[in-house]
């Protein structure tokens, strides 16, 4: 009798030793679940840093825009900064890969090895530095909060974090929109009830010079859809000007520029050249009267059609 209740004993301790571990598993894996790597506010960030080799990038917030603290004057791209700044501050920490600080190395994300780091800095001058190492699959990268040991494997790419300023600008800052008078060496066009013509002011109205307003069109909105490649900081000579007016008589002077078979535009309200498509070059500079005018076999045609 005395055996079979130690038997019995024996079995209710192990089923205890065996609950309690489970137990004290599951709590384990709750302390993890949905931990945010970085504790920020994601409206509170006020300077964000990007470091990967020797290279940095800096974007400020004032007020409500970001810039860059390299090209303080040209917009950037909002949507795509708060976008990637959400993603940083709803990172969560289900399960570490690694606890110890000698892991740091071999994943990447040590103080003086890692992939890339971001320091974001908040309104109150508080900072907070997140390591990015290597990745282990498509879409995934090993992570480290610099103030924990732990390392994470989170869905995130690298990419989105670069280093080029040309990937945060808005790349349509040039863009000239409504555009209703344009002027080019001695050629002047305007808009008058929705169609292109030869300005009066230099063409008299009575003129049989015709342009095809469409031809026109096309280049109008050339201007509103402007968009650039990337940002250069050199001083160029210019080789040809351009001159737009708005709806809301706005003017905008263009200057152009070759360099080492590259395409480059220059705004007057803004510093710096940018460079452009060879299409969207040549069209600008090249625009002449010849290239304008209506297809006179077109009107020739239609005159033997009346006729007959």
């Amino acid at each position: 009798m005395n055996k079979y209740l130690n038997s019995l004993f024996a079995l209710l301790a192990l089923q205890l030793v065996v609950a309690g571990w489970l137990y004290f598993n599951d709590a384990q894996q709750g302390e993890f679940v949905a931990t945010p790597i970085l504790s920020i506010d994601l409206h509170s960030i006020a300077e964000v840093e990007i470091k990967q080799d020797d290279k940095q990038l800096i974007l400020n917030k004032t007020e409500e825009n970001w810039q860059l603290s390299t090209y303080p004057q040209l917009a950037l791209n909002t949507s795509s900064v708060d976008s990637v700044l959400k993603q940083l501050s709803t990172l969560k920490a289900v399960w570490p890969v690694a606890y110890s600080k000698a892991s740091h190395a071999r994943f990447k994300v040590a103080e003086d090895n890692f992939a890339k780091q971001v320091t974001l800095t908040l309104r109150d001058g508080s900072k907070q530095t997140l390591l990015l190492g290597k990745s282990p699959s498509f879409k995934k990268l090993y992570v480290r909060n610099d103030e924990q040991d732990e390392v994470y494997s989170v869905e995130f790419s690298a990419y989105q974090l670069s280093i080029d300023e040309n990937s945060w600008l808005d790349k349509s800052l040039l863009a000239v929109r409504d555009v209703n008078r344009i002027e080019h060496a001695n050629l002047a066009l305007e808009k008058q009830d929705g169609k292109w013509q030869l300005a009066t002011s230099i063409i008299p109205q009575d003129s049989d010079q015709k342009i095809d307003s469409q031809k026109v069109q096309s280049v109008a909105n050339i201007f509103s859809q402007l968009s650039f490649v990337g940002v250069s900081k050199q001083q160029m000579e210019q080789s040809e000007q351009l001159r737009v007016t708005n709806n809301d008589a706005k003017q905008y002077q263009f200057a152009f520029a070759e360099q080492s078979d590259s395409h480059f535009v220059k705004r007057d309200d803004l510093p710096y050249w940018f460079e452009v498509s060879k299409t969207t070059y040549d069209t600008l500079v090249n625009l002449r009267l010849d290239t304008l005018r209506a297809d006179s076999k077109d009107d020739e045609e239609q005159g033997k059609t009346l006729s007959e």
